[in-house]
């Protein structure tokens, strides 16, 4: 998701390191890391951009914002 961001100029805001943190596992999973690299070079073909969707509900949080969404399967 991050490379799909990126690749549309949008921006990522981060709150600071005393505020959240986070630590990633290790990938033990090769095809999955595949999948994660190949990303950015698939972003225009895998129809993710022509999903139909509605937006259902917003809630505003103090650290984040959360989205629920409708795409209907």
């Amino acid at each position: 998701m991050y490379a799909r961001i990126v690749s549309e100029r949008l921006k990522v805001e981060c709150p600071l390191a005393s505020i959240a943190r986070y630590k990633m596992f290790k990938q033990l999973n090769s095809a999955g890391m595949n999948v994660l690299r190949t990303a950015e070079s698939r972003i225009d073909s895998d129809d993710l951009n022509n999903v139909k969707y509605k937006l259902l509900n917003t809630t505003f949080y103090h650290l984040y914002t959360h989205f629920l969404f409708d795409v209907g399967e």
